[in-house]
């Protein structure tokens, strides 16, 4: 179902005012391929309905939304991008929106919320009870991409005294909740332990859950970021955690599926930063709004070039007298790029995981060390191919030194860029690409051009 598609039915069958256009053969066929669209996706299961809802535009989706019968609709809703649903959202009924919203978990309510803008806001509250909202507007109080944010509160806890059987009835008549492992909390609402859903059902139902939970815990607190609970999770291969406060009290879980969405929605963002794309800049995104996130380092990227325009001009005279310098030229830019992007790949990954603090020497020994050896071995391939090609020794020579002194250079650059960037307290991917082109570039033709001008 295309976009193209959606937007001629809309205006063949509607007036602006969204008034039925009866205009006969028309209409009817308009209506036909509206009712089969939305047959279509009655049929498909929740995360791809989401999907084919999240490539339609907002307004065309949010009608969508208001005419499907599907039961889960809420489930649905739960896989579209929190901030497109939040663009679809001013278009859905509230009527639909109290039969979605309140059956959604508090997180993912909170991340729609955090999207929505003030005058919508109100709206989306009113559709929910006044508990949920009291929630929410307390996760909003978190920064964004932390535990407290992130946390689901619709959690049943349990006392110790709880038997078996008592807390398999209770967890029975909560349906729309997902369980992996059962709370246990004191009458202050502090964890005492946990006990996971496989001991629950394998235990004797008179057994209490203090006789089977277990008191070593592991815990966040509600400010743990979402990479620090990404590699916990790995770490101990835990479905959910809990989360408490400053105080130890229990305030809900965060789960896997989660933090892996959110882990993953930063892995994109930090490739769009690194080339100067908005960090929440989608495929259906007004031309206007991706101009406003683009131009900023498009404009950056122009006066770069500018300065590395500026290097070259400054050895006019060489590249006049030389032609075959001229040809060579973008060999050793290009080769220099492509080196330091490979050590910035791996720093910038190093930064995420929080394998590296600080700027270790033996780090800036090894890739120093590794930059003269792959310069030294592409300069090697280069001097054979220029002059085999060409024929001119001492061009295969200075093109050789070049290529080692921009390889290993881009190698440290690629390295000290994002190191520096996290210093400062700036995003390590915002820019570092074009910060780095720059560098590569002037130092290429810097050191190409020169040792041309000394040695020709």
């Amino acid at each position: 179902m295309s976009t193209d598609t959606e937007h001629k039915n809309q205006n063949s069958g509607e007036k602006n005012n969204g008034t039925p256009v009866t205009n006969g053969n028309g209409t009817a066929a308009t209506r036909h391929n509206q009712n089969k669209s939305l047959q279509k996706l009655e049929q498909l299961s929740d995360i791809k309905t989401a999907r084919r809802l999240e490539l339609l535009q907002p307004r065309i989706a949010a009608k969508r939304i208001n005419e499907m019968t599907r039961p889960d609709i809420a489930d649905v809703v739960r896989h579209i991008d929190s901030a497109l649903f939040a663009e679809m959202a001013p278009y859905i009924s509230t009527d639909k929106l109290k039969e979605i919203l309140p059956k959604m978990a508090s997180n993912d309510l909170t991340e729609i919320a955090l999207n929505l803008p003030s005058n919508e806001r109100e709206r989306f509250f009113d559709c929910l009870a006044t508990e949920q909202v009291e929630t929410i507007r307390q996760q909003l109080l978190y920064p964004e991409d932390t535990a407290g944010s992130m946390m689901d509160t619709k959690v049943i806890t349990f006392p110790k005294s709880t038997t078996i059987n008592e807390a398999i009835s209770k967890i029975r008549k909560a349906p729309h909740t997902m369980y992996s492992y059962v709370y246990v909390v004191d009458e202050h609402k502090k964890l005492e332990g946990v006990v996971s859903l496989r001991n629950l059902l394998v235990s004797e139902g008179k057994v209490t859950l203090e006789q089977i939970m277990n008191r070593d815990i592991l815990k966040v607190s509600v400010q743990t970021d979402r990479r620090e609970l990404s590699l916990l999770m790995q770490e101990h291969e835990y479905m959910s955690l809990p989360v408490i406060d400053s105080n130890g009290m229990f305030l809900g879980i965060v789960r896997h599926d989660d933090v892996l969405k959110a882990v993953e929605e930063e892995a994109s963002e930090d490739v769009q930063k690194l080339f100067g794309a908005g960090a929440d800049e989608k495929v259906t995104s007004s031309i206007r709004y991706s101009m406003k996130k683009r131009l900023p380092w498009l404009t950056i990227n122009l006066m770069s070039a500018f300065l590395v325009a500026a290097v070259v001009s400054t050895f006019e005279h060489v590249i006049a007298r030389y032609t075959l310098i001229a040809i060579l030229m973008p060999i050793v830019a290009g080769q220099g790029g492509n080196t330091g992007s490979q050590s910035l790949a791996v720093i910038i990954r190093a930064l995420a995981l929080k394998e590296l603090e600080g700027l270790p020497v033996k780090l800036l020994i090894r890739n120093i060390i590794l930059g003269l050896a792959n310069g030294a071995l592409i300069a090697t391939l280069t001097f054979s191919a220029v002059y085999l090609w060409q024929g001119n020794f001492k061009v295969a020579c200075i093109i050789s030194a070049a290529m080692i002194v921009n390889m290993t250079v881009a190698t440290l650059a690629g390295m000290l860029i994002p190191v520096v960037l996290k210093a400062f307290k700036f995003d390590p991917a915002q820019g570092s690409s074009v910060i780095l082109t720059t560098i590569t570039d002037c130092t290429g033709f810097a050191s190409f051009l020169g040792f041309a001008h000394l040695f020709l």
